[in-house]
């Protein structure tokens, strides 16, 4: 059964840097199996799960259901929910290390049944050593993970198709945003390889959106480092490690949740000096996408120029 991957604009790679995800998404398409596809936020989980089921397809946050919702999936008769289970279907859920573990093994039971019929997809952002080393699943809940993984590696660990679906994407964004069809130039695809861009395909597709609209890639990208190319991962530099990090003044009572994250976006953008993203920015430090993190900057009302040096 040939995956259906839409238009094929997240399926560049499949020959080389996406090969072993694809060879088992193409063997979990042929199977009733629950499978579990890991990877970092953006990398091409959905896809690849709307690609292996076949009929109605459902997605769950399970970070964002309520109460009720978990009583109306795990009733008998599954009442409330928006689809009918059947041989077609499918359900996904999206970040299950935030599902309780009583609901773990309800719904690990009702998956084994005869009367389940759908197809089970699962995803995490979160490495799996390190949800088990957590202790995060009921071992009935984890059997169904361990049973099919498929691990999709992030942009930076896919440097052969950084290009390519950079391309794909620009012509993507020309056609759905009215603009006039352009391809890469050869010059811009050398600015590709040589800088580092985002983490993950949706930021990819704003920065081909925005050379889409403005008719160039942005200039002020940084380079990347011999260091970055040797080694995929990334980690704060040491200096940046070995800088203190100041204490903030407290009247003594105990700091709400929101008072605390933004206490300490307020410390990581202190730490960057007000610079939010690139390999250096708070974004980095924190360990977030720049984008949620400058739209909890602006809900909680913080001016990064404040932490900006007087020049």
């Amino acid at each position: 059964m040939a995956l259906r991957f839409s238009e094929n604009i997240d399926f560049v790679g499949f020959t080389t840097t996406l090969r072993t995800a694809y060879e088992r998404a193409s063997l979990a398409s042929e199977s009733r199996i629950p499978v579990f596809l890991l990877g970092e936020p953006g990398v091409g989980k959905e896809t690849f799960a709307r690609a292996i089921a076949e009929g109605a397809f459902v997605k769950l946050r399970c970070d964002l259901l309520a109460p009720r919702r978990w009583t109306d999936l795990l009733s008998d008769t599954f009442d409330g929910f928006p689809f009918e289970f059947s041989d077609s279907a499918a359900l996904f859920l999206e970040g299950i290390e935030t599902v309780p573990k009583a609901v773990q093994r309800r719904f690990a039971a009702i998956v084994r049944s005869a009367s389940f019929k759908p197809r089970v997809l699962l995803s995490s952002t979160v490495p799996y050593r390190e949800l088990r080393e957590r202790g995060v699943f009921a071992p009935e809940f984890d059997a169904l993970l361990t049973a099919f993984p498929i691990f999709l590696p992030p942009l930076r660990d896919r440097g052969a198709d950084v290009a390519e679906l950079a391309s794909v994407f620009l012509r993507d964004a020309c056609r759905r945003l009215g603009v006039w069809p352009r391809g890469l130039t050869e010059r811009e695809l050398d600015q590709i390889r040589k800088t580092e861009f985002p983490d993950n395909l949706d930021g990819l597709r704003r920065l081909m959106e925005h050379a889409a609209l403005s008719g160039s890639l942005p200039r002020e990208a940084p380079e990347r480092s011999p260091e970055l190319e040797r080694e995929p991962a990334r980690t704060p530099s040491p200096a940046r490690q070995t800088v203190p990090i100041p204490e903030e003044e407290n009247d003594g009572r105990f700091l709400s949740l929101d008072e605390s994250i933004s206490r300490h976006i307020e410390r990581a953008l202190r730490l960057t000096n007000g610079v939010v993203e690139g390999k250096n920015g708070a974004a980095a430090l924190l360990q977030i996408n720049p984008y949620t993190l400058r739209s909890r900057m602006r809900k909680m009302k913080i001016d990064w120029t404040k932490f900006r040096d007087e020049p």
